[in-house]
């Protein structure tokens, strides 16, 4: 292992397989973190991730607070961690817990601090890694197993007050004035002196296990991701898998829905998001006191979409909020979007193999190759920073890489890194025109017979055309007459409203009305 002394978390630590990666990951390894310390040291593969947390005040008192083992970790981050150590003897956990102390003590340490190890399974040995200076995220699985409040008792430490002192350092160590009312004034006045070094602690109070949730895109090689929770079922913890064993059993498969239902949803997506960005951009420009440019549309788009080699391109005009008319091809379709919580597509843009774009929001941390290099395919070519995890990304071809971003720079999804002058230029694919066109469907929204109700949809229609959105003028003025000329829109009117007061009237007054 290759290793900076002042990384962490997946920063400045590399696995050496052979002697013809020492250099490259040595270069890498210093690279993450300049400047800092580098040593090797020999692969643990069967270790465990072993944990001491101190408590250290200014007059040379070290108190060990029980133990904890992280060793289920994830992209060099801890995921599991749990208290106290159940994989190593008692012996070796104490052995673990006065060697944290005397390192703290030897340097004259003040405040809350992790002391990490490596513990063999095979052979009980364990080995220093390192002193975390600071309260770590996983500290309240402490809290729970040794019933003290690490963040209170970290101020009552800078505040100068001996260990000995804190109510609930004194009950940890079973001594005398540990708590009850007014705790902290008994103890300042009655506590007396004890030595840290001969005193016992209390047994922990049962066992803590925290579990940490990642956020991880399945469908691009469950690299990290960020986003909201939002399923109440999940935050009210009424997830369960059950349904899927009766599934299993039937063998349900999922039918393929017809080839225009993705490319109406398709389109509606990418039309409402271009649509709130026109929006954002257009009232810009109003508040600078600015005419907007006349390419800024707040009605009309076109969109394309790439499904299965198949390139689909339609013109979106908007009715009304959410309403749209979709035209491909000399076909016509009306089509309404409502905003669901996932906003999952199964869509994708143009796959050209010699532009190397940013996946997601990312640091480049390096180049791993020479500007104008030749690079093979599935390659690393550029290592980036993703939610404080370094990952290299691969070249989906190989060819000539001309780099159009600096190191250091940070990017958003889809920002271009490099480009490829392909070896193979016949790898990039290129989705066909669609010839077809859209079946011939019903209105997005099922509208009565009954000619009141004909007349209000239409009325809709033709308030959404006074304020500004596009629609079929002359089909809309045409029905409104046709529903105008009719004899019984009156009367269904009346009697639709009335439906709504019939119910407060009284039996007689309702029966004359009637």
């Amino acid at each position: 292992m290759i290793k900076a002394s002042w990384g962490g978390g997946g920063k400045g630590i590399r696995k050496v397989h052979n002697d013809e990666e020492v250099k490259a990951l040595f270069k890498q390894v210093q690279g993450e973190v300049p400047g800092s310390p580098i040593f090797i040291m020999k692969v643990a593969s069967q270790s465990r991730h072993l944990e001491v947390q101190l408590l250290c005040d200014q007059h040379g008192n070290v108190a060990a607070l029980h133990s904890r083992d992280c060793s289920v970790q994830r992209r060099h981050q801890k995921i599991i961690e749990e208290g106290p150590i159940t994989v190593a003897p008692l012996d070796t956990i104490k052995k673990l817990e006065q060697a944290a102390r005397r390192l703290a003590k030897s340097v004259n340490y003040v405040g809350a601090a992790t002391v990490e190890y490596l513990y063999s399974m095979e052979t009980g040995d364990y080995y220093f890694l390192e002193l975390n200076p600071r309260l770590q995220v996983e500290h309240p699985v402490t809290e729970w197993i040794a019933e003290v409040n690490l963040p209170a008792a970290q101020v009552a430490v800078g505040m100068g007050i001996p260990l000995w002192q804190i109510p609930e350092i004194r009950r940890f160590y079973g001594k005398e004035n540990s708590g009850g009312y007014d705790a902290w004034r008994k103890t300042s006045v009655l506590a007396t002196p004890f030595e840290f070094d001969l005193a016992e602690s209390v047994r922990p109070k049962g066992h803590c296990v925290a579990v940490r949730v990642t956020s991880e895109d399945p469908d691009d090689g469950f690299k990290p991701t960020s986003g909201k929770v939002q399923a109440p079922d999940y935050s009210e913890n009424k997830i369960h898998t059950g349904w899927l064993d009766s599934r299993i059993a039937m063998r349900v498969r999922a039918e393929r829905p017809p080839w225009y239902l993705s490319v109406v949803g398709g389109a509606l997506y990418k039309a409402a998001a271009r649509s709130a960005f026109m929006v954002s951009d257009y009232v810009g420009y109003l508040e600078k006191g600015q005419i907007p440019p006349k390419h800024i549309s707040l009605v009309n788009s076109q969109v394309s979409l790439n499904i299965e080699g198949s390139k689909y391109t339609i013109d979106m005009v908007k009715k009304g909020p959410g309403s749209y008319r979709l035209k491909m091809n000399q076909s016509e379709i009306e089509a309404e979007i409502h905003t669901l919580r996932d906003g999952g597509l199964l869509m994708q843009n143009d796959h050209d193999p010699s532009k190397l774009m940013a996946e997601t929001p990312c640091k480049l941390l390096r180049y791993l190759v020479s500007d104008g290099s030749h690079v093979d395919a599935d390659t690393p070519y550029v290592e980036v920073e993703v939610m404080k995890m370094c990952m290299p990304l691969l070249s989906p071809a190989s060819g000539v890489i001309q780099f159009k971003m600096s190191e250091g720079q940070a990017m958003q999804a889809g920002e271009l890194i490099a480009r490829l002058d392909l070896d193979d230029p016949s790898a990039v694919r290129k989705a066909e025109p669609f010839p077809g066109s859209f079946p011939v469907l019903g209105p997005p929204t099922a509208i009565s017979d009954k000619v009141h109700q004909k007349c209000a949809a239409t009325l809709n229609a033709a308030r959404m055309i006074l304020a500004g959105y596009d629609d079929n003028i002359d089909d809309v003025v045409q029905n409104l007459l046709l529903c105008l000329d009719s004899p019984e829109l009156p009367f269904l009117q009346w009697q639709e409203c009335f439906a709504v007061l019939a119910n407060r009237l009284n039996k007689d007054l309702r029966n004359k009305a009637n």
